[in-house]
This record gives C-alpha cells, sequence and structure tokens, in this order.
C-alpha cells in the first residue's frame, strides 16, 4: 500500500497551525506530473531539502525553515524510516546531487511562500503559512507532484 504525498504534506501543515484549543483552515492545491502521482512505498528512501527561513515585513524568521522540514520529516517518519532532512538550506540541485550520494530515491523540495506569526490572542489577526513542497525523483530530477498548503490559524 503506497503513501500518498498529499496526505503528508496536508499533515504536516496541520502540525504547524493546530495548537491545543486552536482551530485551523488548510486548503491544498496539488499538480501531478508522474505516472497517477507516483504513490511512496513504505521503504522509499526520501531526502527532505532544508528551506531558506521565511521573511515576513521585510525580516528573516528565523529557524522557519528547519521547522518546516522537521514537520515533514516527522509526518514521513510514520510510513518508512529512510528518511532523511538536510542540516543547511540548500538549492534543488544541491539537495538532488546529496540524495544521490547517499542512494535515495526522492527529494522533498519545500518552498516557503508566506509565514505571518501574529500575537492573535490579543491583536485577532490571525497566522498564515504558504508551503510549496515538490516530490523530486533523484534519478531523473523531475518534479512527481507538487502540492501548495495555504493555512490560516484562528
Amino acid at each position: 500500500m503506497g503513501v500518498q504525498i498529499y496526505r503528508i504534506v496536508f499533515l504536516a501543515a496541520a502540525m504547524f497551525l493546530g495548537g491545543v484549543g486552536c482551530q485551523s483552515t488548510v486548503k491544498q492545491t496539488m499538480t501531478e506530473s508522474g505516472p497517477e502521482g507516483a504513490p511512496l512505498r513504505a521503504g522509499s528512501r526520501i531526502y527532505i531539502a532544508l528551506p531558506e527561513d521565511a521573511i515576513d515585513k521585510k525580516e528573516h524568521v528565523m529557524g522557519s525553515g528547519g521547522r518546516v522540514a522537521m514537520a515533514l520529516q516527522d509526518s514521513l517518519k510514520r510510513h518508512t524510516r529512510n528518511v532523511v532532512k538536510a542540516r543547511n538550506a540548500e538549492t534543488l540541485e544541491e539537495a538532488l546531487n546529496h540524495a544521490r550520494d547517499l542512494s535515495y530515491e526522492y527529494v522533498i523540495f519545500p518552498t516557503i511562500l508566506k509565514w505571518q506569526d501574529r500575537p492573535t490572542e490579543w491583536t485577532g489577526v490571525r497566522d498564515k503559512l504558504q508551503v510549496k513542497i515538490d516530490l523530486v525523483a533523484v534519478d531523473t530530477g523531475r518534479v512527481i507532484r507538487s502540492t501548495t498548503i495555504d493555512g490560516k490559524g484562528k
């Protein structure tokens, strides 16, 4: 039974926005370019690239790239033990090269498009997160599936 990448990234997004006692909304847009979405297998070897930290109001959100990669890694660990995350931010080409060196099958390449963490408790302004996640085959460098997740906290 294959694991669908959209289920994994949906769970990862929920981890960001779901807090104890908080409600959030998550919208997902997905495109496929491989055969039937090329589901991941339980034994798939997956390399997660570390995205650049987000920029919010011209300031870097320190650690945001690491949080995205960690959430993806935590979600994937439920389905495969062969998942490793990069230590430093890198380009897609660098991630593919590292994955090839480690004999991994897939690269998950996340890009933070929006990260707005607001003091919702007293301002009423909702947190917002938008992350694009590409699943790339290491052997061909081809994007198998791309998913964009938009989330809003309560």
